[in-house]
């Protein structure tokens, strides 16, 4: 499974989601209100009641802990937010 490391655009929260929350098309992460981190470590299909954020992919890993990894590296100030070069192939190929 593949895991993104997104940025919400709203207010520039950094979250881990397995790919399949997120929509390529209209740049929009869907993110359950509760338990969003054990929901995703699950690879829980998402709900469509959840709510849609913009957002922008940061990085793409194989898995669920290498994502965590980033976006922690993220938090603490030892990474930038651009997207790599990984996810934007992810992304054109999505299309």
């Amino acid at each position: 499974m593949v895991f993104f490391v997104v940025k919400i655009v709203e207010d520039d929260e950094i979250v881990v989601v397995p790919v399949h929350w997120f929509q390529f098309s209209d740049n929009k992460c869907a993110l359950p209100i509760k338990d969003a981190g054990k929901r995703a470590e699950r690879e829980e299909v998402f709900n469509l009641r959840w709510p849609r954020y913009d957002a922008k992919v940061i990085s793409s890993h194989d898995s669920y802990r290498d994502a965590v990894s980033r976006s922690e590296s993220i938090l603490n100030g030892g990474a930038d937010t651009e997207v790599s070069d990984f996810a934007k192939t992810f992304q054109e190929q999505e299309k």
